[in-house]
């Protein structure tokens, strides 16, 4: 008997362990690449990780950290334009210095209770179950009665730091968190062009608001600056991080992420109300999303304030998500004759829903979903599928291989509601999600199990991992979806030296044809020349015909797309990364520009130009200097000159192998104004 006990056991185990390796490993998000750092560096050297650049006004916003004391940046830095060439100039203020003037107590520091409420972040406000939180000693795992005190710690009283009299909590150097992934977003007047019942109102109404800039930070904190002054108007303390806010205060704290993920902002109808809405995913710091009204920064405290969380609480198949929600209306069905239509926050799922943090709390699958998040959803209402979110679930994919969805792209109609999502997958998969139909959109993602519409490989079969945004153009017949392959997600993406490529693949929405691959694509190839450029090569696509699209492998080890498109005029624009597996190392960095429909760069124009990714604060788009307006042909069109040119940073040390960064500009002209005259011999119907 004990026998037949040990062989079911050790059937069991085999069974167990096969399992186990089987499982998809997971990505470690704490092992960023962004935190490694140089010993060489002196203390107090700034990483730059982002910028929002603003052509209008010549400004950035630039964020930062200290890989050594953990403390962040955000600076406001005017860009000079000089003879095709573009600089950033000394800060004129840094926000983590301006919060060192505020008393604690004035700080307007929010965050929400289980009902979705906002509330102040102080200790008279939060509810019993968020002091018990932080009433939790980070060392021992039990209560200490130092919640009360911590509070004040992390709302910036220097006088509880180590040093000072009844100081016990960590010394800083400044109260600003790391700013690693989470890139600043700015914020001013909503736009005059959406035309919508109510919506002129509303614009005229805010169209004075003060700017903004948004940014999220490794304190804990999404925080909200004057965009002029850089004073803080408001931060808030997501929810979901309330748990892990006591490991700040550990004698010797290690880097933790906390609000580190990518932000996004637009306009939408919440509840009859236009409102101006943020929604920010929190990366490493948990799994899971937030959505704050942002209508007026300055009076966040007594507007509605916080929208709504999301995490993996609410959805197991929620995951780390890695790329920056979207915002946009769908269409839900007729409602008494009359078309019905309900803001969403499109969230891809994202990384590591797999991974056991809690019963309930993870899929062991490992499969991956888009998520639709109903803006308009009551404060107090709790979630519930197919009635305030939606989601649609993709295949697992390889065992063995890691996999997560990445940012989706939207193919918006003209009155502005999403039709088409299209997003990829580590294991480099495109997938298209169809929302044409009306609620609960069974058919998003076609009959029978989802099908990617293409799936990326090299030439020799291995899977190229699609971690940046698709961009999407008009092709003849239906659109083409470009993008490119790689990722950077952990330290042992350093070391890939694997052959990643760029991709133009055609979709035609109303027709859904068999997956494509790369061998119905026309092959571009790219040699190095002399002077470091590319020379890209191929045949030419005539116009309109009936091809799959295109692509081209970069021709350099380890080189890889990180980022998405830029779209200027009929041509795409592609930054790529070569990153060194030594901190003191400076990674390279790559500019292609190539026609959209083809493939090929434009004439007279050079291609593949290395730029210095440390001393490049990446690249803005302006109108060349015409003294007016560009002059209108026959039929209205006007044809603007634009320039794209990469913004160089006064404080940066320029080094003999940086790579050419004086490449004068890429020069496109675009059309504009009106594009043509149309009879319209029947209007009242084609209105009606």
């Amino acid at each position: 008997m004990k026998r037949l006990l040990d062989a079911a056991a050790a059937c069991m185990l085999l069974a167990f362990a096969s399992a186990w390796s089987a499982a998809p490993p997971s990505i470690d998000l704490r092992d960023d690449p962004r935190l490694l750092r140089c010993p060489a560096e002196p203390a107090g050297t700034l990483k730059a990780t982002g910028a929002a650049m603003l052509a209008e006004s010549g400004t950035a916003y630039q964020a930062g950290f200290d890989p050594l004391a953990w403390h962040g940046s955000l600076r406001k830095r005017r860009i000079s334009f000089d003879a095709g060439h573009a600089a950033l100039q000394p800060a004129e203020w840094d926000a983590a210095d301006l919060l060192a003037a505020i008393e604690p107590e004035a700080r307007r520091i929010y965050t929400s209770d289980e009902r979705n409420a906002t509330i102040p972040f102080d200790w008279e406000h939060l509810t019993a179950s968020q002091k018990s939180m932080l009433n939790t000693s980070p060392v021992t795992g039990g209560t200490d009665g130092l919640g009360a005190l911590r509070l004040q710690y992390l709302r910036g009283d220097r006088r509880l730091e180590q040093g000072e009299a009844n100081g016990q909590f960590p010394r800083r150097q400044k109260l600003l968190g790391a700013i690693v992934n989470s890139t600043p977003v700015f914020a001013g007047p909503p736009s005059s062009a959406v035309l919508e019942p109510g919506y002129q109102d509303f614009y005229r109404q805010y169209r004075q608001r003060a700017a903004a800039v948004f940014v999220g930070a490794d304190e804990g904190m999404l925080h909200a600056f004057d965009a002029d002054s850089g004073r803080e108007l408001f931060a808030y303390v997501p929810r979901a991080l309330l748990p892990a806010l006591a490991q700040l205060t550990r004698p010797q704290p290690a880097h933790r992420a906390y609000v580190d993920g990518a932000i996004r902002i637009a306009e939408a109808r919440i509840g009859g109300e236009w409102r101006s809405v943020l929604v920010a995913a929190m990366r490493g710091g948990a799994q899971g999303v937030f959505a704050l009204d942002v209508t007026d920064a300055g009076r966040f405290g007594e507007g509605a304030g916080v929208v709504w969380e999301f995490t993996d609480a609410d959805d197991p198949q929620m995951g780390n998500v890695i790329g920056a929600p979207a915002v946009a209306k769908l269409y839900i069905g007729m409602r008494k004759g009359v078309p019905g239509y309900r803001y969403f926050a499109f969230v891809a799922a994202g990384l590591d829903n797999d991974v056991d943090d809690g019963s309930g709390r993870f899929d062991p699958s490992g499969a991956n979903a888009l998520f639709l998040l109903a803006l308009d959803k009551p404060p107090a209402e709790k979630w519930k599928a197919g009635s305030n979110y939606y989601k649609f679930v993709l295949p697992a994919g390889e065992a063995g291989s890691a996999n997560g969805l990445s940012e989706p792209a939207l193919l918006v109609d003209g009155d502005g509601v999403a039709r088409h999502v299209y997003a990829g997958d580590l294991q480099g998969n495109l997938w298209r999600f169809d929302f044409t139909g009306a609620a609960p959109w069974k058919a998003a993602m076609g009959a029978g199990r989802p099908q990617p519409l293409f799936t990326a490989r090299d030439e020799h079969g291995r899977r190229q991992p699609i971690t940046a945004k698709p961009a999407l153009v008009f092709a003849p017949g239906g659109y083409l979806l470009l993008f490119g392959t790689g990722r950077l997600l952990e330290s042992r993406d350093l070391a890939d030296a694997g052959t990643q490529s760029i991709y133009a693949v055609r979709d035609e929405p109303d027709k859904r044809g068999d997956t494509a691959d790369r061998r119905q694509l026309d092959r571009r190839s790219a040699d190095m020349r002399a002077d470091g450029s590319v020379e890209i090569r191929g045949n030419p696509i005539p116009h309109g015909a009936d091809g799959k699209g295109w692509y081209l492998d970069l021709p350099q080890a380890g080189e890889r797309v990180l980022s998405a498109a830029d779209i200027l005029g009929h041509f795409a624009y592609f930054d790529t990364l070569r990153p060194s597996a030594d901190p003191c190392r400076p990674a390279a960095g790559r500019s292609y520009v190539v026609d959209t429909l083809s493939g090929l760069p434009p004439d007279n124009i050079v291609t593949g130009i290395p730029f210095d990714p440390a001393g490049d604060d990446g690249p803005i788009a302006l109108p060349l200097e015409t003294g007016g307006l560009a002059p209108r042909g026959a039929s209205g069109k006007r044809k603007p000159a634009m320039q794209r040119i990469r913004v160089a940073d006064s404080d940066a040390k320029a080094g003999p192998d940086k790579g050419a960064t004086d490449n004068p500009p890429a020069i496109q002209t675009m059309t504009a104004g009106r594009l043509s005259w149309r009879e319209l011999v029947d209007w009242d119907g084609m209105r009606k």
